[in-house]
Formats: C-alpha cells, structure tokens, sequence
C-alpha cells in the first residue's frame, strides 16, 4: 500500500506510476528504513518512482510537501517556487513573527514573508493584514 499513488498517462500512451510516502517518525528507526529501502528497490523493479516526505512536514506545511513533491518528480518542474518562504528547516521555526502563534499553510498565501518595521517578517496572511492596516 502506498500512501498516495499517482498515475500520469501521456500522449504517446506512456505511463508513469509515482507513488508519495509521508514517513512517520516511526521511519527513522534502523530496522524501519531497512525496510523501507527494501520496499523501495521493489517497487522500483515494477515500475513506480517512490518519493518520501517526513509526516511533520504535511501537518505543518501540506503547500510545501506537494509543491516540492511534484517539483522532485518533474510532474511540475517549477512548483517548489510557489510557496511563499521555505526558509524554515524545522518545525520549531514555523514561528508567527507578529503574533508568535505557530504557523501552518493553508494555501500559497497563508504564509506572508513581508518588510515589518524595517526587518523581513514571516507571518499569517491575517497577521500581515493586521500589521499592514491597524486599527
């Protein structure tokens, strides 16, 4: 069973099977990504192109997760370039700069990287809208 499974048929009647895994932290224990390597080569030998992604990113980020999915599987080449920031590398760092909320994504705009106060900020899209207009 693969998490996701994408089935793309071209005009010259060329299929391609790309499977997404978002792995739990549960895969990175040793035995686990023995397995999941294991698994992979299998695959691989029957056609699919296998691409993993860390699970906290998809509660985080989803935006991201897919953009960069569909990035690294050439599915749609420039799609990593659509998220606002991807200046964070983990999850403590997906801060709210104006409310100190932790941020998720739930769109390309949600997350707003915007010159506050003579600095570059990441926020909310409402926080920028708070930010920007006061009362």
């Amino acid at each position: 069973m693969l998490d996701q499974l994408w089935i793309m048929l071209y005009p010259n009647r060329k299929v391609r099977l790309v499977g997404l895994e978002i792995d739990g932290e549960v895969h990175l224990e040793p035995e686990k990504r023995a397995n999941d390597r294991k698994r992979d080569i299998m695959l691989a030998a029957m056609g699919y192109e296998i691409y993993h992604v860390a699970g906290w990113w998809c509660r985080i980020d989803p935006f991201r997760v897919i953009c960069e999915f569909l990035s690294a599987s050439n599915l749609l080449p420039d799609a990593n370039q659509r998220p606002v920031t991807s200046r964070f590398q983990t999850i403590n760092e997906y801060i709210c700069d104006y409310c100190g909320n932790p941020l998720y994504r739930r769109d390309e705009d949600w997350i707003e990287e915007i010159e506050y106060e003579g600095r570059s900020t990441v926020m909310h899209g409402g926080c920028v809208e708070m930010a920007t207009y006061p009362p």
